[in-house]
């Protein structure tokens, strides 16, 4: 099937090449050169310099919303996806030394010199219950209070000896470190805090992955 070039007339209307009628609708103007003639058309429409400097402006507006949506997503700040805070039942099982994904293991120190501290093993967030601080209870007053934690009156006073060595399915809270105020990033990340009966570590600033916790202790620590 031959095909052939039509334009349009400055009067607006299309012409058939074969006829000399006159369409003001492309379609029609191209069923008629098919169904008459048996040849297709291509319409070609000449464009005015009005119609080019709309058609320019309307690229130009188009492109400029295209950047300003590309500016505004690159600014927008990429929220994490909100977790619930650690409880202290979780603590009990992820929390727990030998635990499956746990929160926290033993590692080298960051303190020179300290030997072992407790290290974040997923990123921490303030307000997670991230290990219980496990012991033995006794009942004379130690001599040395660095690990000893006193818990105060009900029938008897007492006190918690933290653990010597990490032991299989207890809390590693014993492991961590007391701040030290002259090396940067070793300050005070978590707090001892009391649930019932039970001692536990909680979280007071974002601690990321690999992290040491920090806190503070004092002489006797009361609860």
């Amino acid at each position: 099937m031959n095909s052939k070039l039509v334009l349009k007339k400055s009067d607006g209307n299309f012409e058939c090449p074969n006829c000399s009628s006159r369409y003001t609708n492309a379609r029609s103007l191209r069923a008629h050169c098919k169904r008459k003639h048996g040849v297709t058309v291509t319409v070609f429409e000449k464009k005015t310099i009005v119609h080019k400097q709309e058609q320019a402006k309307a690229r130009k507006a188009r492109w400029t919303a295209t950047k300003t949506a590309i500016r505004a997503m690159r600014a927008k700040p990429i929220k994490a996806s909100k977790r619930d805070t650690f409880t202290f039942a979780n603590a009990r099982l992820r929390g727990a030394h030998e635990a499956v994904n746990p929160f926290v293991k033993i590692g080298e120190s960051t303190i020179p010199g300290a030997g072992r501290g407790l290290l974040a093993a997923i990123d921490l967030l303030p307000g997670d219950i991230c290990t219980a601080y496990d012991g033995t209870k006794v009942f004379v007053e130690q001599k040395d209070h660095a690990y000893a934690c006193e818990l105060g009156v009900t029938k008897r006073k007492s006190w918690l000896l933290g653990l010597n060595d990490p032991v299989a399915g207890s809390g590693l809270g014993t492991f961590v470190n007391r701040e030290c105020r002259e090396r940067s990033g070793c300050l005070k990340n978590c707090q001892l805090a009391r649930l019932g009966n039970a001692i536990c570590i909680k979280v007071t600033k974002p601690v990321p992955t690999g992290k040491e916790l920090f806190t503070t202790y004092s002489r006797g620590y009361r609860f």
